[in-house]
């Protein structure tokens, strides 16, 4: 394997500033090679394709059809300069996939990050049958919570042996302990599929003076006991 095709469902961005330590999903550092991959042998080229930079098109893609068309054509036009194709998530996999799928192409391989199950792990139709048409295109699997497999074999059981479960990891060169002052509070992160409500009831009758940090939200439209404290959404 030579050359990789990345693609994600955020914007990435090149730049020149070597300053910050920690490689960032949204950025392209020039002449290093793009986030995680950084790791991977020298010899090793690789490119990344983002999600649309079509402002009113992109909002159609993400919030109406749920997944990635311009980013799909992109790479159909380039994928036999590469050995393998990743997509990180099915937004970014989909629509490459169905297409694949269509003329019964399996070459280059293609591997997918699922960092949602798929669809989200909904089993209702026609949904479902639109995936497993397109996941039959797919030379493997990569997944972070190990319940994914139950979806996996009910639903997708030709898939159970491409699957592989790979913990999500950090980058250990980065977040490492740091000789500050330690503060006291509890943090949620998330900004999808979270009961903050309850977590708020919760922390309400348990007494304590630690403070609960809650990123995520942009507001929650209740008022909030004393200590707890909201940060919106920030991106990756």
């Amino acid at each position: 394997m030579r050359k990789v095709l990345v693609l994600v469902n955020w914007d990435v961005h090149k730049e020149n500033n070597q300053n910050h330590l920690l490689q960032s999903p949204n950025i392209l550092k020039r002449d290093q090679k793009y986030w995680f991959f950084k790791y991977w042998p020298e010899e090793v080229e690789v490119d990344v394709i983002d999600s649309s930079e079509l402002p009113f098109i992109h909002t159609i893609e993400k919030n109406v059809l749920r997944f990635y068309v311009i980013q799909a054509f992109k790479a159909l036009l380039k994928l036999n300069k590469y050995d393998v194709i990743i997509s990180h998530g099915a937004q970014s996999a989909i629509f490459l996939a169905f297409i694949r799928s269509i003329l019964g192409t399996k070459d280059p391989p293609h591997i997918i990050i699922d960092v949602g199950c798929l669809n989200g792990g909904r089993s209702k139709q026609p949904e479902l049958a639109i995936f497993q048409f397109a996941m039959r295109s797919v030379s493997g699997l990569i997944y972070h919570a190990s319940s994914q497999m139950e979806h996996y074999e009910k639903y997708f059981p030709f898939l159970v042996k491409k699957a592989f479960f790979v913990p999500f990891g950090v980058d250990s060169n980065f977040f490492k302990p740091l000789d500050v002052e330690a503060e006291d509070y509890i943090l949620s992160v998330g900004y999808k599929f979270r009961d903050w409500i309850t977590l708020i009831k919760a922390y309400s009758k348990i007494g304590t003076e630690t403070k609960l940090k809650i990123v995520g939200p942009k507001n929650l439209n209740i008022d909030l006991p004393e200590n707890v404290y909201i940060q919106p959404y920030v991106p990756i």
